[in-house]
């Protein structure tokens, strides 16, 4: 068109149709458009490739860098958001926790799916490429699917996989219940279940259970996260089963994430039976990592539910919360205040916690140190220490016995700094000035008191012998 209004309105109505996408608004100065067909068409290709690449996440930087290759070379600040707009709308792309990462949920799933089921994937997803063709085939319902690809079966071979799944019931069927229901042993119940597994994993049927997890994931805002207690979480996992998709089930949730291995998927779970303190921001922090594929709505979802899945500590679990994040020996008025600092909404008196302090608590490992009201944990390598006067005793009788002189307060001092990491000045000068165990037998210095009753029986003894011997020279002189 010559005429620059002609070409306003040409832009103005692209921008209108529904039926057309804006990819970028800088090339040439000039916008370039796309019908949605063919930009669901390039998604849909995009996504098979990064399957078989095994990749299912890549910086933003380097998704441009790809999918720009697509439409003449265009850099990332030329592709238009309304690009990554349709590609979140039908799970193609999704945000992850890190803003710099692209997550791509359907490349995510098919990445376990066999190089056969991959090419029934991009056969029957360019056919979904037109709109209404789209829209009609995903009117279409899992138990549709279910159906179809079952459809080898046989109604027994049928009614005891799907009841050994519990799909056709609350909870799943037993192998001597089916066998009583179709007059068989129960060794053959399980036989039939097994080879009507085999048979699925070689049927090329298969390709319509994986139709049916597409129409899923192509309708649902979070396709790859399911609520357990769902009424099609049962029949997604038994497709899934059968393409054999992996997937995790979150402790003490309802919640399980499809299309992850353990290494990709991590939560910060306690490290010993009385690790309790686990918040959002810590589980958050653990799906930020290099192996992590959940989307940012997974990860919000699944660090909201698992926060209020962990126990609500009692009295003694929180002290020893506070403990742990003080990260040190502290005085119980020390912890007291950082337990009501952590637990505003069950907060607790010095008295109380003292109390549950000096009860130690068997595996939580309360250790008064030897300072007043001071405590630290065992796993610390804190020991409950002697009492002073017991350790000064062991102190001065076993130096009395190797030197055979009285020891001199100084090294009683020193020898119990070696033996107590804290220690009250005032406690161990009592321990040694006033200690019942040992004898003060000059200013500085101390021997124990059992050799001090030990010499003073010597002393008695040579008094009774120089008596004696003095009263038998009065004898010699009055005769």
């Amino acid at each position: 068109m010559d005429s620059s209004g002609d070409r306003y309105k040409l832009i103005n109505a692209l921008e209108q149709d529904y039926r057309f996408t804006k990819i970028s608004n800088t090339y040439n100065n000039n916008p370039i458009f796309i019908t949605q067909e063919a930009l669901f068409k390039k998604l849909c290709f995009f996504s098979y490739r990064l399957s078989l690449a095994n990749i299912c996440k890549m910086s933003i930087n380097t998704f441009a860098k790809y999918f720009g290759c697509l439409f003449l070379n265009l850099t990332l600040n030329e592709i238009t958001c309304e690009v990554t707009e349709f590609g979140r709308k039908y799970n193609f792309i999704a945000n992850s926790i890190n803003d710099k990462v692209f997550i791509f949920p359907i490349s995510r799933f098919l990445r376990f799916v066999n190089a056969n089921l991959k090419e029934h994937y991009l056969d029957y997803m360019l056919k979904l490429s037109n709109e209404n063709l789209r829209t009609l085939t995903l009117l279409h319902s899992l138990p549709y699917w279910t159906r179809l690809g079952m459809k080898w079966s046989d109604h027994r071979s049928k009614f005891i996989l799907l009841s050994r799944e519990g799909i056709l019931s609350h909870s799943r069927e037993n192998l001597e219940n089916l066998g009583k229901k179709f007059n068989i042993t129960r060794e053959r119940a399980r036989q039939i279940e097994v080879k009507s597994r085999i048979i699925i994993n070689r049927s090329q049927n298969s390709k319509y259970f994986l139709y049916g997890l597409i129409g899923h994931f192509l309708k649902s805002r979070i396709p790859l996260l399911l609520n357990s207690q769902s009424p099609e979480c049962k029949l997604i996992l038994f497709l899934s089963k059968c393409l054999n998709l992996p997937w995790f089930e979150v402790p003490n949730t309802n919640l399980i994430i499809l299309a992850v291995t353990e290494k990709e998927f991590s939560l910060p779970m306690p490290k010993k039976s009385n690790d309790f303190l686990i918040d959002k921001k810590e589980i958050i922090t653990s799906f930020n990592n290099l192996r992590s594929v959940l989307t940012e709505d997974e990860a919000i979802i699944v660090s909201n539910e698992f926060s209020k899945a962990v126990k609500v500590p009692i009295l003694r679990e929180r002290v020893y919360i506070s403990l742990l994040k003080l990260g040190r020996p502290s005085h119980y008025t020390v912890i007291t205040d950082k337990h009501n600092e952590l637990f505003p909404n069950n907060s607790s008196n010095e008295n109380s916690v003292h109390s549950t302090l000096v009860n130690g608590h068997g595996q939580l490992g309360f250790i008064w140190i030897g300072k007043h009201g001071t405590y630290g944990l065992k796993e610390w390598g804190y020991e409950k220490p002697d009492p002073y006067f017991d350790t000064v005793k062991e102190i001065v009788q076993k130096a009395y016995e190797r030197n055979k002189k009285p020891v001199h307060s100084n090294y009683i001092l020193s020898e119990l700094c070696k033996i107590r990491k804290v220690y009250n000045p005032n406690s161990i000068q009592a321990a040694i000035f006033a200690n019942q165990y040992i004898k003060q037998v000059s200013k500085e210095f101390f021997i124990p008191i059992s050799e001090s009753h030990t010499n003073c029986d010597s002393d008695e003894e040579s008094i009774d012998n120089a008596l004696r011997e003095f009263e038998k020279g009065l004898s010699k002189d009055t005769e």
